[in-house]
């Protein structure tokens, strides 16, 4: 069975939630992360493969000008690259363990991979 997670960022803590649970399930399946590009990779057992994808996304609840940066539309950039990785993995499921920021589920919705993979 291959599971996919997808973490698109690299503070907080749902990424480090996502990397336990990643390294936990990668001894009963093959495991596939996409994440940001600032990931560590000592944070993840030999067992877990690691795409770095991802540009840092810089979003605040209380600051939603910085939603507009230079730095996160080309976060939203980066992204586009996500649906033929997926298609290349062919995961049996996908786990979002992270609440879905706007270009994860953007792409997820315009390429139908939320219809076309178990999320």
């Amino acid at each position: 069975m291959k599971v996919l997670y997808i973490i698109p960022y690299d503070w907080g803590g749902i990424p480090h939630y996502t990397i336990e649970l990643a390294n936990a399930i990668s001894n009963y399946a093959d495991v596939f992360v996409i994440a940001c590009r600032s990931m560590q990779d000592n944070y993840f057992s030999k067992n877990v493969k690691l795409i770095k994808l991802f540009d840092t996304f810089d979003f605040s609840i209380n600051d939603f000008c910085r939603l507009l940066s230079y730095n996160n539309i080309k976060c939203f950039i980066s992204f586009r690259e996500l649906p033929h990785i997926i298609n290349e993995i062919n995961p049996d499921v996908i786990h979002l363990t992270a609440p879905l920021i706007i270009p994860l589920a953007f792409f997820m919705s315009v390429y139908r991979l939320d219809k076309e993979y178990p999320i």
